[in-house]
């Protein structure tokens, strides 16, 4: 998976994802990004169907985004 750390230090370069982490990768790190968390889906058994598939995916993306806000110190500003 991405390196949240080495995130951090990257200039966003596009604008049309709702997250800042998914908004500092490139469309080939997005793919491999989303094929790594298809694989972590697969080995916690979620059917390939909807709406499991897609809710585990959303599930995927907050967790990231959390642990993407929690090294930027989102938290700590008020």
């Amino acid at each position: 998976m991405i390196d949240f750390k080495e995130l951090l230090e990257r200039p966003i370069i596009r604008d049309d994802m709702p997250h800042e982490w998914l908004n500092k990768m490139t469309d080939e790190e997005m793919r491999q990004w989303e094929d790594e968390a298809g694989e972590v889906l697969k080995k916690e058994g979620v059917p390939e169907t909807f709406p499991d598939w897609n809710a585990g995916i959303l599930a995927k993306i907050i967790d990231a985004d959390i642990i993407y806000r929690l090294f930027k110190g989102d938290h700590l500003k008020k």
